[in-house]
């Protein structure tokens, strides 16, 4: 009987599922006429975007003017100086504001938003952490009536202090490990955070705090700035910065930082544009051999992209084919051309990147250009395994023991480093 009735009821199953189909074609069809809502809407979002590019270009984008930093004034200090600089030695003082302000990694960041919802009192609840008082909230592109460009920084809690921290503040754990918006790349800007851990009164503890202090006087100002982009690790993620930092910040404070971190999604903005700027005088000085970032000590680059997904729990065939396409997305030779651009030689380099698969294909590589014994992986500080990729010269590589081990002292290269991937996140990048 049952049987029965199931047959009797194909053909009306049959026929709506067709009429779904027929609705679903047909539905796409209209959305291809300019008259439709879908094409409506779209030119909305595009002239929306234009008017938001076109009020970044006249109020933001613009050149900044380079000024010197100096830890002392040259001038003698006059009698209404203040007891704080004439009293106590410059590296007293030195060490209160490494204190205060040093020895963290800083966000960096510039977008077209809403103001953030504030918090005024802590919560309660550990899994809602207001990070420097903002609402733990998802982003949502603002409209342009209650939006305006933004700049936002403050001191990264992602993660719980470590037991034993790098130098210039600097994190071992994935900048993707707290994200759950599809905007930003880690839950810091949008108050998600594991402030709980971290010793200090809420909010004063997330926030710099250094601004107060740089606008007392020049004096405090010079010793500051140098303080602030000379002892701290800077991290750049949004995609605004990464590709317009050099119009936005002066060549002398680009000068003083020493520890950089960014974090790249080469598939929204290819390795070849990252700090290339906007303005034409950016591009003609890059021309020159002096890198932007001449005093680096430390460059952490950080690859992803929109197909990083919770490792073991994605579906394996998806994350290869991923891994696959990183391999030529994030090639090796465009990585050195980006490295020459922003460091100097001196500058201990590294690079990471989530996909497996990637890591892998790009050791077995190098393996057979540059020989096993010169691409024998090690422990990384920060977390996991590397190895070494030593830049061609004029397109060639080393080629006898002693040309390697010359070149590994004095030539040009970086580590390629695999993320951790035990608690790796889940993420999703537009």
């Amino acid at each position: 009987m049952a049987r029965f009735r199931a047959l009797a009821t194909y053909p009306f199953r049959l026929v709506a599922s067709g009429a779904k189909c027929v609705m679903s074609i047909l539905k796409g069809v209209w959305g291809l006429f300019p008259w439709s809502q879908r094409k409506r809407m779209q030119r909305e979002d595009e002239e929306r975007q234009i008017a938001h590019n076109q009020y970044f270009v006249d109020h933001i984008l613009r050149s900044a003017a380079a000024a010197p930093i100096s830890r002392v004034l040259d001038e003698p200090l006059s009698e209404s100086t203040s007891p704080l600089f004439s009293r106590i030695p410059p590296e007293i003082r030195r060490d209160i504001l490494l204190h205060a302000f040093g020895e963290h990694t800083l966000h960096m960041d510039l977008g077209f938003q809403a103001p953030p919802k504030r918090v005024d009192e802590e919560p309660t609840d550990p899994d809602t952490t207001a990070h420097a008082g903002i609402e733990s909230q998802e982003f949502e592109p603002s409209d342009d009536e209650n939006g305006e460009w933004r700049w936002g920084g403050c001191v990264c809690h992602r993660s719980p202090p470590e037991e034993n921290p790098l130098s210039l503040g600097r994190l071992r754990s994935d900048p993707l490990v707290r994200a759950r918006g599809s905007h930003y790349t880690d839950g810091c800007l949008v108050g998600e955070a594991a402030c709980p851990h971290w010793p200090g009164q809420w909010p004063v503890k997330c926030q710099v705090g250094i601004m107060g202090w740089l606008l007392s006087c020049r004096q405090a100002y010079l010793e500051g700035m140098e303080v602030l982009y000379g002892t701290n690790t800077i991290q750049v993620s949004c995609k605004l910065l990464l590709r317009g930092f050099p119009d936005l910040v002066s060549s002398t404070i680009m000068s003083h930082i020493t520890s950089l971190k960014l974090v790249i999604n080469p598939q929204n903005l290819t390795l070849q544009h990252v700090f290339i700027g906007h303005f034409d005088h950016i591009r003609s000085r890059q021309k020159s051999q002096k890198p932007l970032f001449p005093s680096l000590v430390y460059l952490h680059a950080w690859l992803t992209g929109p197909e990083y997904e919770l490792l073991g729990m994605a579906d394996a065939d998806a994350l290869m084919a991923a891994s696959h396409n990183a391999t030529n997305i994030y090639a090796p030779p465009e990585l050195d051309t980006m490295i020459l651009r922003l460091a100097p030689a001196t500058a201990t380099v590294t690079v990471t990147c989530p996909f497996t698969v990637w890591y892998r294909e790009v050791l077995g590589d190098h393996y057979i250009s540059q020989g096993k014994e010169w691409t024998e992986e090690r422990e990384s500080e920060y977390g996991g395994m590397e190895f070494w990729r030593q830049m061609p010269v004029e397109g060639q590589l080393p080629k006898t023991d002693e040309e390697w081990q010359e070149a590994k002292k004095n030539g040009r290269g970086f580590w390629i480093h695999r993320g951790l991937t035990q608690d790796a996140p889940l993420i999703r990048e537009e």
